[in-house]
């Protein structure tokens, strides 16, 4: 007896289709970095993780704040320059794509959700361990040889999914009664981890402990750590420990304090201990950081 009689085979629809990748990167620009631009047959998005960077497309400027993204459309000139006050970190990733969706982005500027921030970060750690990055050539992408199963492909999803909840978002907000895709529970969840990030910000010079954070804002310890790892994907001592981190890369690109002048300015106990939370997060010690910034960007300690 035929068990699937009856039954009908339903194609699915690919609104976004990634058809190739054509690179992947995640710089971090002195204050100020400056690019002299160009312009490719690809499509390009540009994403501020950290600080603020300024976007020219074509004849516009745009300031992408942190947490904001940019679609560069094909064969259309663009740069990007640091604003000259800090140091940013930028996300890049270039690729070709099919999808009616396309024109509804070209040259937009979208602030992403918490959720669409995961999948930048998946996206960056996929990339690492299916590609060697940083990108030796910047026209070639070179796969690695101990790449994880499917690491090339889950890149691909994460940037279609993506591109679907920008899609979904702008729908939402241009539709009459809908001006949040987000769930009540969600957006609670992140205005309270909101809230625990601005203390971990708020106390990036110095020391701040789960205790106190739990009594400043009222919550038990579970409860917030469980929110916390759900809406940044770690623990609040791990992305506290991070912050600490980047601002101390920040502390050496800006080039006016010394290795032991910035472990004792964010809190640490030592220039020791500083050195080796630096070096198990950046995977080189401050002084080889330091160094590679020079060799990188032509900087020198004055």
């Amino acid at each position: 007896m035929n068990q699937t009689a009856g039954y009908k085979k339903h194609r699915i629809k690919n609104v976004v289709e990634i058809s190739e990748l054509v690179s992947i990167h995640y710089f971090e620009y002195s204050r100020d970095y400056k690019y002299h631009g160009e312009q490719h047959d690809f499509w390009e998005i540009m994403y501020a993780d950290v600080g603020k960077a300024i976007v020219t497309c074509g004849d516009a400027e745009h300031l992408l704040s942190r947490g904001e993204l940019i679609f560069l459309p094909p064969n259309q000139f663009h740069n990007i320059r640091a604003d000259e006050l800090r140091p940013s970190n930028v996300f890049i990733i270039s690729f070709g794509v099919k999808s009616d969706i396309m024109p509804l982005l070209a040259g937009r500027v979208f602030l992403l959700s918490s959720e669409m921030r995961r999948l930048i970060r998946s996206i960056v750690q996929e990339g690492r361990l299916a590609f060697e990055l940083p990108m030796r050539d910047h026209s070639l992408l070179q796969e690695r040889d101990d790449g994880l199963f499917g690491g090339q492909q889950m890149i691909r999803m994460r940037l279609e999914e993506l591109m679907i909840q920008i899609v979904r978002q702008e729908l939402a907000q241009t539709s009459e009664g809908q001006s949040d895709v987000l769930s009540l529970k969600s957006r609670f969840d992140n205005q309270i981890a909101g809230a625990v990030m601005a203390l971990l910000k708020d106390h990036i010079h110095g020391n701040l402990t789960i205790q106190e954070i739990t009594q400043s804002l009222g919550y038990g310890k579970t409860y917030l750590s469980a929110v916390f790892m759900r809406v940044y994907g770690m623990s609040i001592m791990s992305y506290y420990a991070q912050l600490k981190i980047e601002e101390a890369k920040y502390l050496i690109r800006e080039n006016t304090m010394s290795v032991a002048e910035i472990s004792e300015l964010l809190g640490f106990s030592s220039p020791q201990h500083f050195s080796k939370q630096f070096r198990q997060l950046v995977k080189m010690s401050p002084k080889q950081y330091e160094t590679s910034v020079k060799e990188t960007w032509g900087t020198s300690r004055s």
